[in-house]
């Protein structure tokens, strides 16, 4: 932000962002939202968009049905599993059907090593329209 303080950064809590509808030009949001069960998660994708302006964008990086993690451990629903701690695991559907009130500007599965980790990844760039 010091680099250019036109930007007003915000890291905070998704489940606690309560802002007026148009807010935000940008959401941000890097392995962050695949912690939540399904409601949750659709919760706050909704308000992700409620919250960005007309053309905002939406960037969203989240665990991987491909991830060497999946199923392992104990399953707490549909691709969620709690092994050192709770993740929900996305499949480009799952991604999709979340961003299914956005236009989808890219959707994609990577890989890479995180923390020291083989990790798979469903990445997205989306516009709300």
């Amino acid at each position: 932000q010091s680099e250019n303080p036109s930007i007003d950064a915000r890291v905070m809590d998704i489940l606690n962002m309560d802002f007026p509808d148009e807010s935000f030009d940008a959401v941000y949001a890097h392995l962050s939202l695949h912690y939540f069960d399904d409601a949750t998660t659709r919760s706050v994708f909704q308000n992700i968009h409620r919250m960005l302006k007309p053309g905002g964008l939406f960037f969203v990086k989240c665990k991987s049905t491909s991830d060497p993690f999946y199923g392992k451990g104990q399953q707490l629903g549909q691709d969620m599993f709690l092994h050192e701690h709770t993740r929900h695991f996305f499949s480009k559907e799952y991604m999709a059907e979340n961003l299914q009130d956005f236009e989808i500007i890219s959707l994609e599965e990577t890989s890479s090593s995180y923390d020291g980790k083989n990790s798979a990844f469903v990445e997205a760039v989306a516009r709300k329209k």
